[in-house]
């Protein structure tokens, strides 16, 4: 009796499973067959875009009022005097208004956390507004790319490199401080960067001058959009690095030399009103469980105003590392829990960037480094009044270990269709939660509470420069920039010359 043929419909039900199996596979595992290339990369553009459409509904696609919050007293002024200076044809060398520049000086250049990246040529052609929008997209690009880069490197499946691209891009850390104005904070989408650098580092046994470059390029992109406190954190995680591991010692005061002398144009000049700025020192969460709560409670901007106090002196917004209960659990067990079960020697560099972390979490919390700074009190170190932002430098490393670690776990066995569906539903579900908190904390939803943000109307035309003949201070900025220019120079000669065996 002859077989009985299958019928076209159970045939292309059977390819069709062979299919979604095959996605699914791609999406867990990083091959390197056509198919799996071709999923990655579309998976990639789709992420890019993804990102795009969230950050234009949480900044209104650029419609801020620029009246409440730091908006209106930080940020909107001091675009509105780069507009003003571009418009003009003239660097922004004084303010005609003070308030923009705390009350302290006239010199825009003084003020460490002053933006003056390249791509404010823009302001001469747009709004204020639009431009922090498109500010805010051309930053998370670029460190969007750093994150590609990341998951190349490390082979991690599309699965794993979505985990880290919604845990570090939307958490509580950068869209809290993104949304009551603090635009500066654009370059911690910068940070992949500083965590390929530091992982290279660790990994190889010697680095050479490309790697000096690449860090002192990537420390004064970020004293270039003014995020001073980032720049700082960067040098301070690789002297513990050094701490704990004496090899490192060389390589790290090399780097640190030279990025000191690269940013010498937006160093030099605070030196001139140190005494003008307040060192109040705020402090972070008053205890650990108020960092953990941080990190799993969603509150309400309408629930954020703390009323200043002995414990608790500060903003919701200060202390929101928020990535969910869910997102918490990634980040332990295969952030930490993980790297410690099976790479347990002091000398494996995962260890060394745990301890780092666990140093920098530990400083972050009440008056930890308040105490420290009181027994060394030394500049620019006691400039970290907020001690809760510098949690944002090891809540990265310690998402960039999880999504490498969990991508190691997947490796080692065969998920089964089922389970590969029920953690993607678990992924939609961390992203569900971190997509409450973005929608609660969006401009627009701050820009109504009225009732909770007192309006400051914001008037451009207050905000305009005054340049004026000041010999120390232009001089110590074009002292800076031409040593700064001279040793980007040396430094690009070295890296050509120099060879991947030649360390530092």
């Amino acid at each position: 009796m002859a077989e009985k043929k299958p019928d076209r419909a159970q045939l292309w039900g059977e390819r069709g499973t062979r299919l979604a199996e095959h996605f699914l596979d791609a999406l867990f595992y990083h091959r390197e067959d056509r198919f799996s290339r071709v999923v990655w990369w579309v998976w990639v553009a789709s992420l890019l875009l993804f990102g795009v459409y969230l950050w234009g509904i949480f900044y209104s696609w650029g419609n801020i009022s620029l009246d409440f919050l730091d908006w209106a007293e930080v940020t909107g002024p001091r675009y509105a005097l780069l507009k003003d200076a571009l418009t003009k044809g003239q660097l922004p060398l004084h303010a005609a208004n003070l308030t923009a520049l705390r009350g302290v000086t006239d010199r825009y250049f003084a003020i460490p956390d002053t933006p003056f990246s390249p791509e404010v040529i823009l302001l001469r052609f747009i709004g204020i507004g639009e431009f922090l929008f498109i500010d805010t997209l051309i930053w998370y690009a670029a460190g969007f790319m750093g994150l590609v880069l990341f998951g190349h490197k490390y082979r991690l499946s599309p699965l794993a490199l979505l985990l880290f691209f919604l845990l570090f891009n939307f958490n509580g850390i950068i869209t809290g401080h993104l949304a009551v104005g603090h635009s500066i904070y654009t370059a911690y989408f910068l940070i992949p960067y500083f965590i390929l650098l530091v992982f290279d580092l660790l990994e190889r046994e010697q680095v050479g001058w490309k790697w000096v470059l690449g860090f002192s390029i990537l420390e004064l992109l970020i004293l270039l959009q003014g995020f001073f406190h980032l720049y700082l954190w960067c040098l301070m995680f690789l002297a513990l690095l050094a701490v704990f591991n004496l090899r490192l010692i060389r390589p790290v005061a090399t780097a640190g030399l030279f990025a000191v002398l690269i940013g010498l144009p937006r160093l030099l000049p605070p030196v001139l009103v140190l005494k003008g700025i307040t060192h109040e020192y705020l402090g972070g969460p008053a205890t650990v469980t108020d960092l953990f709560s941080s990190l799993i409670v969603l509150r309400d901007p309408d629930r954020a105003m703390i009323l200043p106090s002995k414990i608790y002196p500060l903003n919701w917004w200060e202390q929101d590392y928020y990535i969910g209960l869910l997102g918490l659990g990634v980040l332990l067990v295969f952030g930490v829990l993980v790297p410690l079960w099976r790479d347990r020697s002091r000398k494996s560099f995962q260890v060394q960037v745990l301890l780092a972390c666990f140093i920098f979490s530990a400083i972050s919390i009440g008056q930890v480094y308040g105490s420290i700074i009181d027994l060394a009190p030394i500049p620019p170190f006691t400039g970290e009044r907020v001690t809760a932002r510098m949690f944002a430098l090891p809540l990265a490393f310690l998402l960039a270990l999880a999504a490498l670690y969990l991508q190691q776990e997947l490796n080692k066995c065969k998920l089964k269709p089922w389970v590969q569906l029920l953690s993607l539903g678990a992924v939609l579900l961390l992203f569900h939660d971190l997509n409450q908190h973005m929608q609660a904390w969006r401009v627009r939803y701050l820009d109504g509470l009225v009732y909770l943000f007192r309006k400051v109307p914001f008037v451009r035309a207050q905000h305009t420069i005054s340049n004026h003949a000041d010999p120390l201070y232009i001089g110590l900025l074009a002292g800076g920039t031409g040593i700064a220019l001279l040793v980007l120079a040396f430094l690009v000669m070295m890296s050509f010359r120099s060879r991947e065996k030649r360390s530092v």
